[in-house]
Order: C-alpha cells, then structure tokens, then sequence
C-alpha cells in the first residue's frame, strides 16, 4: 500500500479495499492504480476526477471484479 493519499472523493473506499485485501498505489502520472488480492491492477482512478461518472465507472469496474461493496455504499 503506498504511503500516498487516496483524494478525497475516494478515502471512503480505502477501508473496504484493505478488508478485501486490495491494494493501491500512486502511479508516476498522478494516478491511483487499484489491485486486486493477486497483485493484478484493476483500474486507475484519477487523482483529480473530472466527471462524477468517472468514480461510477471505476466502482463498476470494481465490482465486476470482485470487489464486494457494503449495502449502501457510496462516494462523495
């Protein structure tokens, strides 16, 4: 896990990936690449988001992967 902060919009999701076992880590770009338990990069997420539907687009991807969110779980 890298020492780099989650911003904002996604610090509610840091629990549940550390729960699950996932992992990020800040990418030299400027964006959070997220793993799953195996070490394999998911997705990237933006460390500025420019549209909401881009942390949507992300959670989806997620999920699809494996990633179980809690009932009712949202970003800001």
């Amino acid at each position: 896990m890298s020492t780099k902060q989650l911003p904002k919009s996604l610090r509610k999701l840091k629990p549940v990936l550390r729960e699950q076992d996932w992992a990020y880590e800040a990418t030299s770009k400027g964006h959070i690449a997220i793993m799953d338990a195996s070490g394999r990069t998911v997705t990237h997420a933006a460390g500025t988001a420019s549209d909401w539907r881009s942390t949507r687009n992300m959670l989806a991807i997620l999920k699809r992967n494996g990633l179980v969110l809690p009932p009712g779980f949202k970003l800001d």
